[in-house]
This record gives C-alpha cells, sequence and structure tokens, in this order.
C-alpha cells in the first residue's frame, strides 16, 4: 500500500508538472504576441480614435472644444463628455448608453451632411427644425456652374431640377434656372478640398456636402464634394444617390436645419429612399409650410346681388290747395366737391438703398485674418475675401449673410484650433464652428476676465498657443478663452509696433506660422513670432493684399494725382498744336484781303453789295482793335501752354 501510494504521487507530480508547463508555454507564447512596440502602437490608435471621436462632438455642435479637451488632447470633463455623447445618441436615434459603444461608432463613420446638428440661434416646432425666416420671396433663381463626371452633365441637371420640384410641391414657391453671370439666388457647384468658403471637402467617405442658409451673398448657395461615389437610379447599395443628396442641401438652402427625426430627408445622416416614387416625409412638409405657408386655395368671386326695392305709388291729391316751391337754402359750412377730389394721401416716405462701400476707398479696416486658407477684411457691416486660388478680392459681402450673429459687424477675427473661429463686437465674445455659434456662447468680455473693451486688433499666436489683445498702446493674453493674470501690459515686447491699431493677422502656410502681421491704415508690418522683432514695414497694405492700383504722387503738390504721366503729356501736345493752329488762323485772317502778285500787292474786286463778305472787305486790317485782338488771342495760347506744363490744365 505505501508503494502504490508512492508511485501514485509521482505520477500525480509528473502530470501536475506537466499540466503547468504546457500553461507556461502557452501563456509565454500569448505575451510574445504584444511587444512594446505593439501596445505603443494600439495605444496609438486608440488616441487617434479618441481625438476623431471628439473633433466629431466639436465640429457638429454637440459640445464646445475648450469643454472637453486641453491643449495636448486629454479628456478634462467626463461629465461633460457623457452629456455631449447622450445628446448625440438621442439626436442619431441610438440607444442612449454615454459611451462610444459599437453602434454609436458606426453611426458616427457612416457618410453624412457637413452642417451642423445643433442650431442654437433657430427655433423648433415640434420635430423639425428651421433656422431664420426664410427666402424674403416666392421666385428664387439658382443656376448650376458644373456637373460630376461620374453621372454626367444631363443627369446632373436632371436631379437637381427634381430635387428643386419637390419642395416647391409643397409650398408657393417657383424656382427658375438661370446662368451663373445673372446673380441667381442659389449657386450650386462641386469641388474638392478648400474651395473658397468655411468648410473644405474631406474626400470620399465623410460628409457629402453642404449649403448655407438663405441671406444674401453666400447665402443659399449648396457645394457637392466631387470625390464622393455619385450615382442616380443606382438603388441603395451603389454609391451616394445626387437626388437624395439634393434634396437634403436645397432643404437647408431654404431654411431648415438638421431635424432628430431619422425618417425625414434632412436627417444628418445620409439614408436611401425611393427615388422613383419618391414622397417627402411629413416631418419635412411640416418644415418648410412652417416657413412659406401652404398653397391658397382658388377662391370663386362672389357673384353680385342687385339690391331689391319695393314701389309704392304716391297717394293721390283730394284738395286742390296750390302750393309754391320754394328752393332749399344750400348748407354754407359743406366742403366744395371739387375740394374733396383734390385731396390725396401722404405719400410713403422713400428710403434710399445703402451705396456699397470701395475695398480700396476704405481707410481703416475693423478686422483681416486668414480663415482656413482664405483671406478676409472687414469693415462695418460688409467684408472682402480672397482664396488661396484667385487673384482678386470678392465682394462686398454682408457679414451676417454668413454669420447672422455679427449684423453690426466685427471688432477682432482670428481662427484658434479646430477650425474654431473666434469673433468680437463690443463687450460679446463670440465662438464659431463654420457658420454655427457654438453652445455656450456668446459670452460677455467681463465673464472671461476682461474689462468691457473695444478692442482694436487681435491673433491667435501659435508660439505660445495663446490669443493677443490689443487695445491702445497695451495687449491682453488669453488661454482657452480665459484671460490670463498679471494684463494688460504695455507693448514693449512688441518692438517698433504702433499704438492703436486696425488689424493683426497670423501668415498662412508653414512660413506663416512665425510671421505676425499688423495692419495701421494703409501701412503694415511683419514681424517675427520667434525673434520677436519687425522684418519689413511697408506703405502698402492696400496694393500688396487687396491687389489695388498703385496711386501716382504729384511732386508739385505732394499729393496724389489720378492723371497719368502719359496722359499729362499728351495734354501738352494737344495744347501746343491748338495753340499753333490759332497763330495760322490769325494771320491768314490778317492777309485774307490781299492776293500777291510779282509786281505788287493790289487789293482784290468787292464782292458784290449785300453778299457775304461784302462789308469786311473795307474794313480796315490794320485797325488798333484787330490788332489787339492778334495779341490777345496768341497771349491765350501761350498761356495755355505754360499752365499745360504746370500740371494745371
Amino acid at each position: 500500500m505505501t508503494s502504490n501510494g508512492l508511485w501514485v504521487g509521482i505520477v500525480s507530480y509528473c502530470l501536475a508538472t506537466l499540466s503547468l508547463f504546457s500553461l507556461f508555454n502557452e501563456a509565454n507564447s500569448d505575451m510574445r504576441i504584444f511587444t512594446r512596440e505593439d501596445f505603443t502602437k494600439s495605444h496609438g490608435r486608440q488616441k487617434r480614435e479618441s481625438s476623431m471621436e471628439m473633433d466629431y462632438l466639436i465640429k457638429y455642435g454637440y459640445a464646445a472644444p475648450s469643454g472637453l479637451t486641453s491643449p495636448d488632447g486629454e479628456v478634462q470633463g467626463q461629465i461633460g463628455l457623457r452629456e455631449a455623447i447622450l445628446n448625440l445618441q438621442k439626436f442619431l436615434g441610438l440607444p442612449q448608453t454615454g459611451i462610444f459603444d459599437d453602434k454609436t461608432k458606426a453611426m458616427m463613420r457612416r457618410p453624412r451632411c457637413a452642417n451642423t446638428d445643433k442650431v442654437t440661434s433657430g427655433s423648433r416646432s415640434k420635430r423639425y427644425a428651421v433656422m431664420g425666416s426664410g427666402w424674403p420671396k416666392s421666385k428664387i433663381t439658382y443656376s448650376i456652374n458644373n456637373f460630376t463626371p461620374k453621372v454626367g452633365k444631363e443627369n446632373t441637371h436632371e436631379a437637381i431640377d427634381k430635387a428643386f420640384g419637390v419642395w416647391a410641391t409643397y409650398a408657393p414657391l417657383r424656382f427658375t434656372k438661370v446662368s451663373k453671370d445673372q446673380n441667381p439666388d442659389i449657386v450650386i457647384f462641386f469641388a474638392k478640398g478648400y474651395h473658397d468658403d468655411n468648410t473644405a471637402f474631406d474626400g470620399e467617405g465623410g460628409f457629402l456636402a453642404h449649403a448655407y442658409y438663405p441671406g444674401p451673398g453666400i447665402g443659399g448657395d449648396t457645394h457637392f464634394d466631387s470625390d464622393e461615389p455619385w450615382t442616380v437610379k443606382k438603388g441603395p447599395y451603389e454609391g451616394n444617390d445626387l437626388f437624395l443628396v439634393a434634396v437634403h442641401e436645397l432643404g437647408h438652402a431654404l431654411g431648415l436645419a438638421h431635424t432628430p427625426d431619422t425618417s425625414a430627408i434632412m436627417a444628418p445622416i445620409y439614408q436611401y429612399h425611393d427615388t422613383e416614387h419618391f414622397q417627402l416625409p411629413q416631418d419635412d412638409i411640416d418644415g418648410i409650410r412652417h416657413l412659406y405657408g401652404r398653397f391658397a386655395a382658388p377662391t370663386a368671386p362672389p357673384i353680385p346681388t342687385l339690391p331689391t326695392k319695393k314701389y309704392t305709388r304716391p297717394p293721390r291729391r283730394t284738395t286742390t290747395t296750390t302750393r309754391h316751391y320754394r328752393p332749399r337754402p344750400r348748407p354754407t359750412t359743406s366742403t366744395p366737391y371739387t375740394t374733396r377730389l383734390k385731396t390725396s394721401w401722404p405719400k410713403r416716405p422713400q428710403t434710399k438703398q445703402p451705396v456699397e462701400p470701395d475695398l480700396c476707398s476704405i481707410e481703416h479696416f475693423d478686422a483681416v485674418s486668414y480663415l482656413r486658407n482664405e483671406f478676409y477684411v472687414f469693415s462695418n457691416e460688409y467684408m472682402w475675401r480672397k482664396g488661396s486660388r484667385d487673384t482678386k478680392m470678392k465682394g462686398p459681402f454682408k457679414i451676417g449673410g454668413l454669420w447672422p450673429a455679427m449684423q453690426k459687424g466685427v471688432d477682432v477675427v482670428y481662427e484658434k484650433p479646430r477650425g474654431i473661429i473666434v469673433m468680437i463686437k463690443d463687450n460679446m465674445y463670440y465662438e464659431f464652428l463654420g457658420t454655427s455659434v457654438v453652445d455656450g456662447y456668446p459670452q460677455r468680455l467681463r465673464d472671461l476676465g476682461l474689462n468691457n473693451e473695444d478692442f482694436d486688433a487681435g491673433v491667435w499666436w501659435k508660439r505660445y498657443h495663446k490669443t493677443y489683445l490689443f487695445k491702445g498702446h497695451r495687449y491682453w493674453r488669453m488661454e482657452n478663452s480665459r484671460a490670463d493674470w498679471g494684463f494688460p501690459k504695455e507693448m514693449d515686447i512688441w518692438k517698433d509696433i504702433p499704438g492703436d491699431l486696425d488689424a493683426a493677422f497670423m501668415g498662412v502656410g508653414k512660413s506663416g506660422d512665425n510671421e505676425t502681421y499688423f495692419v495701421k491704415g494703409n501701412k503694415y508690418w511683419k514681424f517675427h513670432s520667434r525673434k520677436l522683432q519687425v522684418l519689413e514695414a511697408h506703405d502698402s497694405f492696400k496694393e500688396d493684399f487687396l491687389g489695388c492700383d498703385r496711386v501716382v504722387k504729384s511732386p508739385a503738390t505732394g499729393g496724389h494725382s489720378n492723371i497719368p504721366t502719359g496722359a499729362i503729356a499728351a495734354i501738352v501736345a494737344v495744347a501746343i498744336l491748338i495753340s499753333v493752329a490759332l497763330t495760322v488762323c490769325i494771320y491768314r485772317r490778317k492777309f485774307s484781303g490781299y492776293k500777291y502778285t510779282n509786281q505788287r500787292s493790289i487789293p482784290r474786286d468787292p464782292p458784290p453789295p449785300y453778299s457775304r463778305g461784302y462789308e469786311s472787305h473795307f474794313e480796315n486790317g490794320d485797325s488798333p482793335e484787330e490788332r489787339y485782338l492778334w495779341v490777345k488771342s496768341i497771349n491765350h495760347g501761350w498761356n495755355n501752354i505754360k499752365y499745360s506744363l504746370q500740371h494745371k490744365v
């Protein structure tokens, strides 16, 4: 029994050892899969995915940038993040878990519209959402400037025309297609990447198109990403149907915002609908009728009715008494009939249309900045802009047409990371994502730690990742939309930069990261952000940046002359020719009564009496009166030459 127990123990020990060894090998083999390099790659991938998810929340209006992340990208507030995710899931019709689960991530990867989902300045009624009050007219023009070769010109025009017809079916609107030279209300085109607005396309996938809400200038314009796989009548599994996307984007161009109703055409995520027998969902019908009303029902004109008057026979006279008629005197207090005819309603006062300013004649600008690699100039309620491929400035446009919250103009404009555009007007601070106000804004400058200053200029400095604001000869510094302690300070660090600036802006491109431009009137200074010194100073901001013509200075007056040098030379030559011609005419007139012969000069025979020139034939050509006229004419011609040479013509 003892030997058997011993052998059983030995066998059990061996089996246990073999099992542990096999398990260790399996675990060791599994551990070899996750090396340090693999772990670093996995962590980097998770960090990139987290950054993309944060960008999605910020880009489409579910959270403010400062409320989620710090400059190094780490999550600051888990409560704010969870609330933003819940709002996203609720708007997209997903289970509200408060985390980026698989269903939420899958929905975020689907193609969609580039317009934001959260509308803070619009109004809501039931489920549909509207932005503003729509177009103030019922006849709207549009142009299709180009087409996508993936479906061809004919199919492109047919799909977009059909999309306009969908909205015209349910609202009293009339759409007319015109050429792009006829200043249409809605401009439609296909483009790639940056295309002269604040929203650059991201290639295939991501967002498909975007449109601007009704308004002047760029208002109503609709842009499609030409890199997308556009199709027409191909079904739900082949590309993105151009007709369906056009119906959605034109809804924005007419004033509708995104709706949380997932079955509506104005839902933000692309989804397929039957295009052959397309019916606009009821949520979209309610939205467009909320903006433009319904069709007026035809009413028949009322049938006129004639008044009925019963005729009664007058009673017969039974007496023979004769009565004399006496006319009744007219009242003297009544108004004469002719006077009543001359009475007219007071005329309605006519309001003069505001005159659009000339860019090159503006002396001081309110703000200048690069926004999404486009150059913007602001003055009062107008703005001008120039894309990276443009050769001249475009405008003027109303600022309120692109940013409705800034109807009265701006004082400071600059761009922060993540595409956030900052605008300051009076004592209010705004942050925009594209053209929509970020949640939580505007805010008072006082709430951000700033006095209610009327700032002259502002710029986001990439060197320190901070904002600098200028007023007079002092400057303030901000970080994460809050003023830093210890400011304002004097502008001593900004060597050779004057006070009372008009604008400040950063350069564009890699070299522009170290270049800051300061503008005052027509002067500008190019400042190196690392060396903290002025590199260049010029007196030609309008000529170098705005493309205005250079002005020739007159040396005589020291001012500006609009007459080119060649024109002055031509005027002098013409004056000399006129003087010579006058001299020749005077001498011909003097000797016109004589003819020359070889012997002597004799008078011509006089013409018949009462004919032209009869009396002048006997006038003495050498009279003092005529000599006075000759001398005066010659002096007049000489004075013309002299004044021409003195630039006084």
